[in-house]
């Protein structure tokens, strides 16, 4: 089977909020725990050659990403890979995978709700592409890796594990290495496997488990109860079990402190098409939009310590130290959930809470923006900025009418869970 010198690298987008009508024609919903990391992959076109990547870029294998040795990283999950590439190039269960350029799929033109949804993904993948393009990669990867050298053929098979890369302290040494600190998983650090794609085509959770078993991967994705056969079923169960208030299946902690989950994927295992049509509900430490206020002042804030943490999972340590760049990706989000651009004053507000929050994290060391770090002023005088129009005074605002919030800890929720370490 003929190879590709340079294997593309390609970026993870990011897993959708809210089922569109494409998922209506899916079928057997299951769900897996959602893990509190940072993006990662491994992927390799020849079964020997092995590349690392991140959300948006791959990474050099001899540096560190997240205070993670890549080299000892990448060394401890070689073998795994090369069992999972040779076990899909010879394994007759996958060769339809293999064979074909094309992923089925059903008729969408006068589906309006999916073509609107497939053509915010491909937004999604413009601008996860323009990321990567801003990254300065030459060098930076064992083959000058580049999504512009090849183009898949049916004589390359291509192999992706995603996963998220995860621990790094909290059990028995300090939590500062860790990947995030606010669940506390193990002192390694360690990969969870999350899906596969095998020429750009998602196998369904019951196959990664499968190709996961047999390639060797400690830690993957497995469903958390029996499959539902529609999304609004397994939601209902998932919601009303007290699952999404549990422990973690994957900490190493013997107590409590730190180890409810973050959420769920959920995914179909019956598809029209080789998508991935993954929905993830976040437990509600995490959300990262909430409602303030009450009666007629409750007003939908977008501006959440969770977005933050969102926003910051996908950055190394270096980026996170770029304040500019995390204010930026922050603002882009919110504007891009919200579906209106910010004010001045709002813009403001952000800005303000996002170098309050890098602050207390350690990425900024200025004592006055410590100090009074996310500091905001009363939302009365944000809102009575008469060219606020773009969200409105009365539907959307970042924080409560009349007070003054520290944004550090805008929920008593996150006040208690993640306090400092």
């Amino acid at each position: 089977m003929a190879t590709n010198k340079a294997m593309p690298f390609s970026p993870m987008t990011s897993i959708m909020k809210k089922p569109t009508l494409m998922e209506n024609n899916c079928h057997s919903w299951i769900a897996t725990e959602k893990v509190h990391g940072a993006s990662f992959q491994f992927y390799t076109s020849d079964g020997d050659t092995i590349h690392l990547g991140s959300r948006t870029r791959c990474l050099d294998a001899n540096n560190s990403f997240l205070k993670c040795n890549l080299v000892e990283f990448k060394a401890r999950h070689t073998e795994y890979v090369k069992n999972l590439y040779q076990e899909i190039k010879v394994g007759e269960r996958w060769q339809h995978y293999i064979s074909g350029t094309e992923p089925f799929s059903e008729d969408i033109e006068d589906d309006e709700d999916c073509k609107t949804m497939a053509a915010k993904r491909e937004e999604d993948l413009e601008m996860l592409q323009t990321e990567v393009d801003g990254h300065e990669r030459d060098g930076n990867c064992e083959d000058g890796d580049s999504r512009k050298n090849t183009e898949l053929t049916e004589n390359v098979l291509e192999v992706r594990v995603y996963g998220e890369l995860y621990g790094g302290g909290g059990v028995n040494k300090d939590i500062k290495p860790a990947v995030q600190k606010e669940i506390i998983y193990s002192d390694e650090f360690r990969f969870y496997v999350f899906g596969i794609t095998i020429n750009k085509k998602w196998v369904n959770i019951v196959e990664m488990n499968d190709l996961c078993n047999t390639a060797g991967f400690p830690y993957f994705a497995t469903p958390v109860c029996e499959p539902m056969d529609t999304f609004d079923e397994l939601q209902g169960y998932i919601t009303s079990s007290g699952f999404m208030n549990s422990r973690s299946r994957l900490t190493d902690r013997s107590d409590d402190y730190k180890t409810k989950i973050e959420g769920v994927v959920m995914s179909p295992l019956v598809r029209p098409d080789y998508r991935r049509h993954a929905i993830k509900l976040l437990s509600a430490a995490f959300t990262d939009v909430r409602n303030t206020g009450k009666g007629k002042n409750v007003q939908v804030n977008y501006c959440t310590k969770a977005r933050y943490l969102s926003v910051i999972s996908k950055l190394d340590i270096p980026e996170r130290e770029d304040t500019e760049m995390v204010t930026s990706m922050f603002i882009q989000d919110v504007e891009k959930e919200s579906g209106a651009p910010l004010s001045n004053n709002k813009r403001k507000g952000c800005v303000k809470a996002v170098r309050g929050w890098l602050a207390k994290d350690g990425y900024i060391h200025d004592a006055d923006v410590h100090n009074n770090a996310g500091k905001v002023p009363p939302t009365d005088t944000v809102n009575a900025d008469s060219t606020d129009t773009s969200v409105g005074k009365t539907s959307e605002s970042f924080i409560q009418v009349g007070e003054t919030l520290d944004m550090t800890e805008l929920d008593m929720a996150f006040g208690d869970l993640f306090g400092d370490v």
